[in-house]
């Protein structure tokens, strides 16, 4: 509904969720949208069993590989549709990670990619913690983070905290990616 796309814009269509997280919150969303043909890939494989889990009532219509986006070498031209949320800001190259995904998309096929924002309060306020993290141990915040929040919030706080690699684009700068 977001992107303006009709209910069926899937339908037929081949399609790739790189960088699955542990729930696969896209995949249900592609299926809604009509693909019966569902690729899911991710760096971990506690995300991919979980995301297995998470997607029991599709599963017959999904595939899940664990890899890393910039070993993804797949056949020219493979997907329709690739959906990328939350993954190249935190490659070690992100210009790679993009060209492996373009590498699998086939002529006239979509890809959707989200990438973190620079500047605003937000990321400013993230920035100072994501600085106080260096001093913090990881199970410490876990802990902590895991009275307060629920798993899965609790893990995006975690993920950007701690996450080795992380780029903030301008919307220009994404643009050329």
């Amino acid at each position: 509904e977001h992107l303006g796309v009709p209910e069926n814009f899937l339908q037929g269509k081949k399609c790739l969720d790189a960088g699955c997280g542990g729930k696969g919150r896209a995949l249900k969303g592609l299926f809604r949208l009509g693909s019966r043909d569902i690729t899911a890939i991710d760096i971990s494989e506690v995300n991919i069993n979980n995301a297995k889990k998470e997607n029991q009532e599709i599963v017959r219509y999904l595939t899940f590989e664990t890899i890393n986006i910039l070993e993804l070498d797949c056949s020219k031209e493979s997907f329709d549709f690739i959906h990328c949320s939350g993954v190249i800001h935190h490659c070690l190259c992100p210009e790679i990670a993009v060209q492996r995904l373009y590498h699998c998309l086939s002529p006239g096929g979509w890809i959707y990619v989200s990438l973190y924002g620079q500047g605003g309060i937000l990321y400013s306020i993230a920035f100072f913690f994501r600085l106080m993290a260096k001093f913090i141990p990881y199970k410490a915040i876990f802990y902590l983070t895991s009275l307060v929040f629920n798993g899965y919030f609790s893990n995006l706080i975690l993920d950007y905290l701690y996450v080795p690699y992380q780029f903030h684009y301008t919307e220009n700068e994404a643009k050329q990616l």
